[in-house]
């Protein structure tokens, strides 16, 4: 199949994008990860308790904010797909419409008078 140069161009963005925004949600999940992590960390540590047992909680705590901050990969992979994936076909959806309105106009406005 021979692409003209807009298609060529449609398929740069599309991998473009595709790489781009996997890598900007990916980083997004690991953030907001980080961030409930230390906030359940900080709250299990702030908890009144013996000197003793310093050792055994903040084990304790960690143990509790990652299972916490965990995300499921299913939830983390359906995001990934909605918000990267789906929205490629759409945007050649959108493309091959444009174009085809666009013939359609040059089309209707190239035909000569009526007389």
């Amino acid at each position: 199949m021979k692409l003209n140069g807009w298609r060529r161009l449609g398929v740069l963005a599309s991998a473009s994008w595709l790489i781009g925004m996997w890598i900007h949600i990916g980083n997004l999940q690991e953030q907001k990860y980080r961030g409930d992590y230390r906030y359940v960390y900080r709250a299990c540590r702030e908890r009144s308790h013996a000197l003793a047992r310093d050792f055994v909680q903040s084990k304790e705590c960690r143990a509790v904010a990652r299972e916490y901050a965990e995300l499921p990969v299913a939830s983390w992979l359906s995001q990934q797909i909605a918000f990267v994936v789906l929205p490629i076909p759409l945007w050649w959806l959108l493309a091959h419409v444009c174009i085809w309105l666009a013939r359609w106009v040059m089309r209707g406005v190239a035909l000569p008078p009526a007389t």
